[in-house]
């Protein structure tokens, strides 16, 4: 297929807390986005068509697992990942799960940002594997086998220009936990992922290097290639279909 460069939003706001998103998940009619911040809430956005307006965005803290809110802008705050079970329906509703990188975890919010409490998924220990400057990054639900897939953020290893990023899978059902890598060239590397229709996946990679300021990829991974990582162990590859740098004038954020 295609792809259409359908709209470019630039979101800004004088709430100080507005910022530093780092996943989202958008309804099917891209009515709404949810997304958290590495500061430790949750934002709903409502998206209009318009050129230029104003919108009313939703706040929530996120919670810990005793329900307490979340230190804004702390270490258990910092999240990076965010996705759903099943599709996002808008409202900050659904089944939520969100990575945290510097104290790293992966939550359930089983009723959405109204959730009274986290749940941890008691995968920490497994997370350790990750370097110790790129922890848990792009996390994933995935509709048609139920596994969530959690990847780090950066490799450790690399051979002849190929960096391998660890990742996992777990079973929604029994809990197991399946190890697998990610592969990349030119230093980028997995920030986020999505699930197409027909199961086959959509990889978000960045790469940021001073000189060369920042760059990102979209990869495409198709399901079979993918089980056949997970269920081997082994190694997967996006297909690289877009490859875009901000010293092109590309606004790129790392």
């Amino acid at each position: 297929g295609t792809l259409r460069h359908v709209a470019t939003l630039k979101l800004s706001s004088e709430n100080d807390k507005f910022g530093g998103l780092s996943s989202l998940i958008i309804t099917p009619d891209g009515s709404e986005i949810l997304t958290v911040s590495d500061s430790g809430i949750f934002i709903a956005i409502p998206l209009s068509s318009a050129e230029e307006g104003s919108i009313t965005a939703e706040v929530t803290p996120m919670k810990d697992t005793n329900g307490a809110d979340i230190i804004y802008d702390s270490d258990d705050g910092d999240a990076e990942g965010l996705t759903i079970d099943g599709f996002y329906g808008g409202n900050g509703q659904g089944e939520l799960y969100v990575s945290y990188e510097k104290n790293q975890r992966v939550t359930k919010y089983a009723n959405g940002v109204s959730s009274q409490r986290g749940e941890d998924l008691g995968v920490s220990n497994l997370l350790k594997e990750c370097p110790r400057k790129g922890g848990l990054e792009a996390i994933l639900k995935l509709r048609l086998t139920d596994l969530l897939l959690m990847v780090c953020e950066e490799p450790n290893t690399s051979t002849d220009g190929i960096f391998t990023v660890p990742a996992w899978a777990r079973d929604g059902a029994s809990g197991a936990i399946t190890a697998f890598s990610v592969q990349s060239k030119n230093k980028f590397f997995p920030t986020d992922m999505t699930e197409l229709p027909n199961g086959d996946i959509m990889m978000l990679l960045r790469r940021f290097v001073p000189e060369d300021k920042g760059a990102m990829q979209i990869g495409y991974i198709p399901a079979e290639c993918l089980q056949q990582a997970i269920e081997s162990n082994g190694r997967v590859m996006p297909d690289i279909i877009l490859e875009l740098w901000e010293r092109d004038g590309w606004k790129i954020d790392n």
